[in-house]
C-alpha cells in the first residue's frame, strides 16, 4: 500500500477523514451528544459544505496550504444565510487569519487544539 502524498486526490480524502474522525471521537469522548455532524449541500447537489455541528458551526476542510476566494465560495455562500455562528476553514495554511467577512482560517493543528480545548462547539 502506498501513503498518498499530498500530490495525490487521495491525501485531501484522507485530510478530511482525519478531521471528521478527530470531531466524532471529541463529539463523543466530551459527551456532546446533542451536537450532530452533518453536511450542507445546494439543492441542485452542486456545492456544499464539509461539516455543520449542530446549530452552531460551519467547516470547510481543505488540504492546501494556501487558502483562496476559490476555497472560501461554498462557505461564503452559505454565511449569506445567517444561520450559523462561525464559519471555519481547516487547512494546512500556516498563518491563522480571519477574512473580511468573518470566515476564520484554522491550521489544522490550531483546529484541534481549540476542539479538544472547548472553544469550537459550545455546550447545549
Amino acid at each position: 500500500m502506498t501513503v498518498p502524498t499530498e500530490t495525490m486526490a487521495e491525501f485531501g480524502v484522507l485530510f478530511e477523514t482525519y478531521i471528521v474522525m478527530e470531531l466524532t471521537a471529541y463529539i463523543d469522548y466530551c459527551r456532546h451528544s446533542d451536537t450532530e455532524i452533518t453536511y450542507y449541500r445546494t439543492s441542485d447537489g452542486k456545492r456544499g459544505v464539509d461539516f455543520i455541528l449542530g446549530d452552531d458551526v460551519a467547516i470547510e476542510v481543505k488540504s492546501t496550504k494556501s487558502i483562496t476566494d476559490k476555497h472560501l465560495a461554498n462557505l461564503r455562500e452559505l454565511r449569506e444565510e445567517g444561520i450559523f455562528s462561525s464559519y471555519i476553514v481547516v487547512s494546512r495554511e500556516e498563518s491563522l487569519r480571519m477574512v473580511d467577512d468573518g470566515i476564520l482560517i484554522l491550521l489544522w493543528k490550531e483546529f484541534l487544539g481549540r476542539l479538544w480545548d472547548g472553544r469550537i462547539i459550545k455546550k447545549q
